[in-house]
């Protein structure tokens, strides 16, 4: 409703489950060691998982040559954040238009 104020009740629940469906149900898989198929045929690297994933230190890496714990925080909830308003976007400005 911030962003899309005049939103009606029903695009506002079908924007909730497409939202839902296209990013934050694989988060909570990921999360909590759901695999997307019996038989993984290979990883995915690039999801937002794997992407906050590389923000943490190496084991190998100096910490006085590298962000402190904080700014990496702030990186990896900038990345998630862009992520979900760029879903929220696509939903919003796309998907509920065209069912229209």
């Amino acid at each position: 409703k911030t962003y899309y104020p005049d939103i009606t009740p029903t695009d506002l629940e079908t924007a909730y489950n497409k939202i839902y469906d296209s990013l934050l149900e694989a988060l909570d898989a990921i999360d909590t060691g759901v695999e997307i198929a019996e038989e993984v045929l290979y990883r995915d690297s690039t999801g937002l998982s794997r992407r906050v994933g590389r923000l943490n230190p190496r084991w190998n890496e100096d910490p006085a040559q590298s962000l402190s714990p904080d700014e990496r925080f702030e990186d990896a909830s900038a990345m998630c954040g862009k992520d979900f308003m760029d879903v929220m976007i696509q939903v919003m400005e796309s998907e509920i238009p065209a069912r229209t």
